[in-house]
């Protein structure tokens, strides 16, 4: 995981969105339906927006996304005690997979 970025005052960037969107239902943000629907039909600005390691190589015929939770990762859970030199490497923890929930059930490429 990486140090959270500090971008103010506005947030426009995609996880940040999507991180809003996870809040309520898909349904409630319509856009995101359309982001699926862009990734789907290989748009390549869309697809510029994603993370480059994990962007989709070839054709995607489905998507679906699952709700994990999120949190900082505790001092003591970090090992931050006086007179020792800081763990950055674990900023975050999420739930485990088991734990998901389905955020917006599969679309198919139609």
């Amino acid at each position: 995981t990486t140090a959270p970025q500090w971008i103010a005052p506005f947030h426009p960037r995609l996880d940040w969105q999507m991180w809003f969107a996870a809040l309520g239902s898909y349904q409630s943000s319509p856009w995101v339906v359309h982001l699926v629907d862009k990734i789907l039909e290989g748009s390549v600005p869309v697809l510029n927006l994603l993370d480059a390691d994990r962007n989709p190589k070839g054709n995607v015929s489905s998507i679906r996304a699952f709700r994990y939770y999120y949190d900082f990762t505790r001092i003591e859970e970090k090992g931050f005690l006086p007179n020792r030199s800081r763990n950055l490497d674990n900023w975050w923890w999420r739930t485990e997979d088991e734990e998901k929930e389905e955020y917006m059930p599969p679309v198919e490429k139609g």
